[in-house]
């Protein structure tokens, strides 16, 4: 059995997706423009922590509520509403550590392994009777671009993150030079042990790395 990842929400969006959590059925207005091409249990008032099996038989589940909100978002449009169910049940790591559907493996990084195989059939399933002229040709290269997407942000997120640790580097290198020059006066009771220790490593240390 695999079901979705729970919903991971933004502070600042908190507000408007609590209020989309709280329909019991899709609105009407939606039901208007994709008529039922949806789950078919999204058409009726329901809990929305409710586990929906995505297509039957396929063991994969999803709560009502998240499969509404990726529909909500989609309105008409069939490759939003794939790239929304795809982050639903793959998070960012996973999808930037994969090659996707397997299809076209990875050259560069033979160590990244395809997506769960069932998520997939089950999202692809769903998405081509949602709307039936959506090639798999198309879906899959929707699939790997995703996973392409989510390693730039994830080396992105890196950057910041190096920034500080070299800024950390840094100032351990000003501490451990400025520590090696303090008087003996000022090392108090621990004087032998701090004097011995500075004289000994962190004084010609400190000049090698400068």
């Amino acid at each position: 059995k695999v079901e979705a990842l729970p919903e991971q929400v933004a502070p600042e969006s908190r507000n408007r997706i609590r209020v989309r959590q709280d329909l019991a059925s899709l609105p009407a207005e939606l039901i208007n423009q994709i008529g039922n091409r949806c789950h078919p249990k999204l058409y009726d008032e329901g809990d929305p922590s409710e586990k929906l099996e995505l297509v039957t038989g396929t063991n994969v589940y999803i709560t009502r509520a998240q499969l509404m909100n990726c529909h909500v978002s989609a309105g008409t449009r069939h490759k939003v509403l794939l790239r929304r169910l795809l982050a639903s049940f793959f998070d960012r790591n996973t999808l930037a550590n994969s090659c996707g559907t397997g299809i076209r493996s990875s050259s560069n990084n033979p160590s990244r392994k395809p997506l769960d195989s069932r998520v997939l059939h089950a999202v692809k399933y769903y998405c081509q009777n949602f709307a039936p002229n959506f090639k798999e040709s198309e879906m899959n290269a929707i699939a790997a671009d995703m996973c392409t997407n989510a390693r730039r942000v994830v080396r992105k997120s890196w950057i910041p993150k190096l920034k500080v640790l070299m800024a950390e580097g840094d100032a351990y290198t000003t501490f451990i030079s400025d520590t090696g020059k303090i008087e003996p006066d000022m090392m108090g009771v621990e004087h032998s042990f701090e004097t011995a220790s500075h004289d000994g490593e962190a004084g010609p240390s400190a000049e090698a790395l400068q």
